[in-house]
């Protein structure tokens, strides 16, 4: 793109980031909305599932990692890899991912921390996602039973034939939970940089592994948070001319702990951290703005 347009790499790095800011805030519009199987589907695979929203399930990417993280992405298989939460539509279409969590971590694990998320995996009640027997079956997740045949390799491609009720259900549930793992499958294969290790460091996992100071902040903490910029912006005492005195943070701090007694809210990393945040996404709000 750089050479194409004649831009540097720093210029073309920022406007690619500024895109996907922007894309990003575009996925109510952008991305299909999910629907339940119906009552009247004819789907050979999806008929006996009514209102189920798809499938979901892990995926291992094989990635390098500092030595004293190995232990940790190390998987049951022994090779060093990030364990990927994937959910998909029946139509092959994926509508949640959480990348990040070591290989080490446990599936059901992982979907809990996803559905614990403000924005993690949400499912409206009534339906729910098919899953393997890594899960626990419950409200919105729907397992097959245990210790009976499952796995369609098992069935010897339709020579095994289900002698139970619970087989058969099994057999069914394989089938139509089978769309997840084809999605991974043609996404490996597609995209070659999954196919080979990548660097990981602690920066970049979503899991136990993204950073001891990852936190999520309430819209109640972001408002108090933009007040006390606000009150910093016309005191003169801390107001200059090109931002704020030092010490600007320690004085956040305190405004949003006696605001929010028990918050917990540091001035490092907490306050630091959600400050560039917010500036990265005015910035890609103003430059929104101001582009024809």
């Amino acid at each position: 793109m750089g050479a194409h347009f004649y831009r540097s790499g720093e210029t073309t790095s920022r406007q690619f980031h500024a895109f996907l800011l922007a894309i990003l805030k575009l996925h109510v519009v952008l991305l299909k909305k999910l629907t339940p199987i119906q009552e009247d589907c004819d789907d050979e695979r999806w008929k006996y599932f009514k209102n189920c929203l798809g499938a979901l399930d892990g995926t291992m990417i094989l990635v390098n990692v500092p030595c004293e993280d190995r232990p940790k992405y190390r998987s049951r298989k022994g090779t060093l890899a990030m364990n990927v939460l994937g959910v998909c539509s029946p139509e092959m279409e994926f509508t949640y991912v959480l990348p990040g969590w070591e290989g080490s971590a446990h599936d059901g694990h992982i979907l809990q921390d996803a559905i614990s998320r403000p924005n993690g995996l949400k499912v409206p009640k009534g339906c729910y996602y098919l899953c393997d027997g890594g899960y626990t079956n419950g409200d919105g997740f729907l397992a097959p039973y245990r210790g009976h045949l499952y796995h369609l390799k098992e069935w010897n491609r339709g020579v095994i034939q289900p002698l139970t009720v619970e087989e058969y259900f099994n057999l069914r549930h394989a089938k139509a939970r089978n769309v997840i793992e084809r999605c991974f499958g043609l996404l490996k294969g597609r995209r070659g940089i999954l196919r080979s290790p990548s660097w990981m460091d602690e920066s970049s996992a979503s899991g136990s592994g993204r950073g001891r100071n990852k936190r999520f902040w309430t819209t109640k903490e972001d408002r108090v948070l933009v007040s006390a910029l606000l009150e910093l912006a016309v005191d003169p005492h801390w107001r200059c001319d090109n931002g704020f005195r030092s010490g600007y943070m320690v004085r956040l701090e305190e405004v949003i702990n006696n605001a929010l007694p028990g918050c917990g809210l540091k001035a490092s990393p907490h306050i630091d951290s959600r400050l560039k945040t917010l500036v990265a996404k005015f910035r890609t709000i103003f430059q929104m703005l101001n582009t024809s």
